[in-house]
C-alpha cells in the first residue's frame, strides 16, 4: 500500500511538471505570435539597408558599461520608437558580426545613444570597449523590435536586472513625457552601487516627476548602502509588486537575463496579472556560424509569395528574400527576437546558433530565416 501511495504521489507530480512546462510552451507561442502581429503594426518604415554611422561621443556608465553615442552619416533621419534596438553590423577580425543593442535614451540633437555591457566571452563586446574610438563608422540596421509603448499604455511596473534596464531606460521616459502624472515604477535590480547603469539619470527623472518611485535592489551592496539589499526572487518581487496592478489596468515591461524573466513571470501569474499586459525583451546570445555554409548557389521556393528566388553562396534566406522583394517579416536578424521564423516544407538549411526557437520548433520544421542557407532545392512556407 504504502508504495502505491507514493507511485500516486510520484505521478502526479510528474503530470503536474509536464501540465506545467505545456503551459509556458504554449504562453511562449502565443507571445511569439503577438510580438508578430505588434510588429507588423509598426515597422512599415523599417528598411532592411544598412546605414553608415560615426561614433561621435563614448561615455562610461559604470566600470563593465559604455554608452556611444551616433551620427547618420546620411541625410535621412533615424526614426525609431522608445524601446527598439539597432542590429550593428562591426567588422572584428575581418570578419563582419552583428549585434543587437537597445537605443537607451531619446535622440539628442540627432545623435542616436546604444549602452553596451562588457561580456566576459564577448568578442565583440570586448572589441567595442577596447578598440572603438571617436571617429570610427560602422553600419546599422533598424530600429527594430515591439518592446515598445502602446497608445493603451497609461501607467507602468517595469522590472530590469543589470544591462536589461537599456531598452527600459528610454521607455521610462517617454511614458513620463507622454503621461505626465502617470503612475510608473522601476524595480531594478544590480550587484552593487557601481553597478546601477544610468544612476544619476534616474534619480534626476525621479526627482522631476514625483509619481515615478525608484527601487533599486542590490546583491551585494556596500556598508552604506540604505536602500534594499539581498538578491530579487520572487517573494521580494511579489511584495514589491503588491497592489500595483491598479485593477488591471497597469502594463509590466520585463528585461534581463532568462533566468530572472522566469522567475519575473513567476511573479506576474502568481498575482493574477493578465498576460496581455506584460511585455519581454530577453538578453540572448548572439548566433556564431556553427556549420559549415553552402558553398554553391541553392534554388528556393517561396510557397506563399509564389517566387522562386536563387540564393548565392553565403546567403541567407531572409537575404535572399528581401533583395528579391518578398515581404518576408524580420527584426533583429541576429536571432534573437523569432520574427523571421519560417517552415521548411521540403530540402535541406544548416542554421547558425544558438537563436530563439525551442526544440520542439525545430522538430517541426521551423528556421530563422536570418540564420538559415539552404543547401539545396528548398521549398519555405512563406
Amino acid at each position: 500500500m504504502p508504495n502505491t501511495i507514493l507511485g500516486s504521489l510520484l505521478g502526479w507530480v510528474y503530470r503536474d511538471e509536464v501540465s506545467r512546462i505545456h503551459m509556458r510552451r504554449d504562453q511562449e507561442r502565443l507571445q511569439r505570435a503577438a510580438n508578430r502581429r505588434a510588429w507588423g503594426q509598426i515597422s512599415r518604415h523599417h528598411s532592411s539597408v544598412a546605414r553608415p554611422v560615426r561614433v561621435e561621443r563614448i561615455e562610461r556608465e559604470t566600470p563593465d558599461t559604455l554608452s556611444l553615442y551616433l551620427r547618420a552619416e546620411d541625410a535621412a533621419p533615424v526614426n525609431y520608437r522608445a524601446g527598439q534596438f539597432l542590429t550593428c553590423c562591426f567588422v572584428v577580425d575581418g570578419e563582419e558580426r552583428r549585434r543587437a543593442y537597445s537605443l537607451s535614451a531619446p535622440a539628442e540633437h540627432g545623435l542616436l545613444r546604444i549602452t553596451v555591457k562588457r561580456l566576459p566571452e564577448g568578442r565583440v563586446s570586448a572589441f567595442i570597449h577596447e578598440s572603438l574610438k571617436v571617429g570610427d563608422r560602422f553600419r546599422i540596421l533598424g530600429p527594430s523590435g515591439d518592446f515598445v509603448l502602446t497608445p493603451d499604455i497609461h501607467q507602468a511596473v517595469f522590472i530590469a536586472a543589470g544591462a536589461g534596464i537599456t531598452p527600459i531606460r528610454g521607455l521610462l521616459e517617454a511614458l513620463l513625457q507622454r503621461e505626465g502624472d502617470a503612475r510608473v515604477t522601476l524595480i531594478y535590480a544590480s550587484r552593487d552601487e557601481d553597478s546601477i547603469i544610468f544612476r544619476d539619470e534616474l534619480d534626476a527623472l525621479s526627482r522631476s516627476h514625483p509619481a515615478l518611485t525608484l527601487h533599486y535592489v542590490l546583491s551585494q551592496p556596500g556598508k552604506g548602502w540604505e536602500g534594499l539589499r539581498g538578491r530579487l526572487e520572487e517573494t521580494r518581487l511579489s511584495a514589491l509588486l503588491n497592489g500595483l496592478d491598479d485593477g488591471g489596468r497597469t502594463h509590466f515591461f520585463l528585461c534581463g537575463p532568462e533566468g530572472f524573466l522566469a522567475m519575473a513571470e513567476q511573479s506576474l501569474r502568481a498575482l493574477s496579472v493578465a498576460p496581455d499586459h506584460w511585455h519581454e525583451e530577453h538578453f540572448r546570445a548572439a548566433a556564431e556560424s556553427t556549420a559549415a555554409r553552402p558553398t554553391e548557389a541553392q534554388t528556393v521556393h517561396f510557397e506563399k509569395s509564389g517566387r522562386t528566388v536563387e540564393v548565392a553562396p553565403g546567403q541567407s534566406l531572409l537575404e535572399a528574400g528581401l533583395s528579391a522583394g518578398l515581404p518576408l517579416s524580420f527584426s533583429c536578424q541576429v536571432g534573437g527576437c523569432g520574427h523571421c521564423r519560417v517552415r521548411i516544407i521540403d530540402g535541406d538549411v544548416v542554421s547558425d546558433q544558438p537563436n530563439s526557437l525551442s526544440p520542439e520548433e525545430y522538430r517541426q520544421g521551423y528556421r530563422l530565416a536570418c540564420l538559415s542557407y539552404p543547401c539545396n532545392e528548398t521549398r519555405v512556407d512563406a
